[in-house]
């Protein structure tokens, strides 16, 4: 890597090239001459322009041009000491170039160490917030009198690399003095004191007291801190769904760890295309439409509604968003096979007698969607008596069925009996049958008898 430079003057460096490292990173030279314009232009090159470092803002295909201040609006020369050197600082990502500010911490400071904090909030809240921080040391870098009474704020953006998203990063930079602790403590909050971890947190700075530099990176609301960018990047933009269910037999909710763009200067850009559903067979169910919030510029809750009723005999079913050609995401998600459960709070077999009145006991319903013993019920309202099994009329004796039936959201169904039979305390015989009055047999049994029996009834009536 080497770096294409301009506006240096006449015998200005054009091709300055890196020279060896120090604790902050790699490091040139750049050469300025007398004749030399207000700022010089600065690319970051890798292979002979095989690649370009930066933010591409501009929207070109490749990271921006950086500047370096040269002279102010006199003309004269700033911020180079009585050697004639300068100090600019870049950060891989970036498009500003950073000189030292003597009001606030800078890098490598003189008889300091240099703790770089780089912090990214995924909602990128940043306003208001700062870093109230202690154990630095005589004269480090420390929240309080030296900010107003309020914490180190976030002096720098730092971008993504080759993105768009110049201000994705928030750096602060802190001075650490010889005689500091060997931890750091730290805390994002505002002047109010809301935090965005609820405990103290500290950063090991052991190994930079008095001298070198040292890169920490954060992402709030979490309580440990990474070491080096790759593992940080790889977690900061680490992109899923982060889970999918069935709302209803033509609905999946869908939803994902971060946001996605919905709408870009007021348009609508959303290509529901990118959703498709499949059952457990891998066959494709059709997607009708997918709804989310069409008013915000990115969602990350998706209502993919489908053509074709889920049932649990066809799951699980995977839904997968395809932003990119060759780039998906999948989730695995079960619709519910599970029928409700009724609870009828009484007795299950009532015996009657013939004028007694009777009512129904109180009976409710629940449900739940897995087999995960640790998921609570739900209870649900559609439970009733079922249609033509209703009926106990005490007036006849017999047997009487009364099912109650519950059926949930994807037409699991379920049935519970109440048996209530009705009987004469008079009666010498079982006269009781399901829903009728005399049984079968008592019938055959009347009608097989000769007609003399007839008489003698009336004689035995008189």
């Amino acid at each position: 890597m080497d770096f294409w430079s301009w506006g240096t003057g006449t015998n200005g460096s054009e091709n300055p090239q890196i020279v060896g490292e120090d604790d902050f990173g790699s490091v040139a030279y750049l050469c300025v001459d007398d004749d030399a314009e207000a700022e010089a232009g600065l690319i970051p090159r890798l292979n002979d322009w095989s690649y370009k470092d930066g933010v591409d803002l501009d929207e070109d295909g490749g990271g921006d041009d950086k500047a370096v201040p040269l002279r102010d609006e006199n003309g004269d020369f700033i911020g180079f000491d009585e050697n004639g050197i300068k100090h600019v600082y870049i950060l891989q990502g970036q498009e500003d170039v950073y000189t030292v500010d003597e009001s606030m911490p800078y890098f490598q400071k003189e008889g300091f160490g240099t703790l770089v904090v780089v912090y990214y909030d995924p909602a990128e809240s940043y306003d208001g917030w700062n870093i109230w921080n202690w154990g630095t040391g005589t004269d480090g870098t420390a929240a309080g009198d030296a900010f107003g009474g309020s914490g180190v704020p976030f002096q720098y953006d730092l971008g993504v690399d080759q993105g768009q998203d110049a201000g994705k990063f928030k750096v602060a930079v802190f001075n650490v003095a010889a005689d500091a602790e060997d931890e750091m403590g730290f805390i994002v909050r505002t002047d109010s004191w809301e935090k965005k971890y609820a405990d103290d947190l500290f950063i090991d700075i052991s190994g930079i007291k008095g001298s070198g530099t040292q890169f920490t990176f954060y992402i709030a609301g979490e309580g440990e801190f990474y070491n080096n960018f790759a593992d940080f990047e790889n977690v900061v933009n680490f992109f899923e769904i982060s889970s999918a269910r069935a709302l209803d037999p033509t609905s999946i909710e869908v939803v994902f760890n971060k946001e996605v763009v919905t709408m870009v200067d007021d348009v609508d850009v959303f290509d529901e295309t990118t959703f498709t559903v499949t059952d457990k067979d891998g066959n494709t169910v059709p997607v009708d439409f997918v709804a989310y919030d069409s008013t915000t510029e990115a969602n990350t809750i998706f209502t993919v509604n489908i053509e074709e009723s889920l049932s649990g005999d066809m799951s699980p079913y995977t839904v997968t968003y395809s932003p990119e050609e060759g780039e998906f995401y999948a989730k695995e998600f079960t619709v519910d096979s599970i029928a409700p459960t009724i609870t009828i709070i009484g007795s299950t077999n009532v015996e009657l007698e013939l004028g007694d009145s009777y009512s129904l006991p109180t009976y409710t319903a629940s449900d739940i969607s897995t087999d995960d013993p640790e998921e609570e019920p739900v209870q649900i309202y559609s439970v009733k008596v079922k249609d033509g099994y209703g009926t106990v009329d005490t007036r006849n004796t017999g047997v009487y069925e009364v099912v109650i039936t519950a059926e949930d959201t994807f037409g699991n169904v379920s049935e519970e009996t109440i048996t209530v039979t009705v009987i004469d305390p008079c009666a010498d015989f079982d006269n009781t049958d399901a829903n009728n009055g005399f049984g079968l047999g008592i019938i055959s049994l009347v009608v097989g008898l000769p007609l003399a029996f007839v008489g003698l009834a009336t004689l035995r009536r008189g």
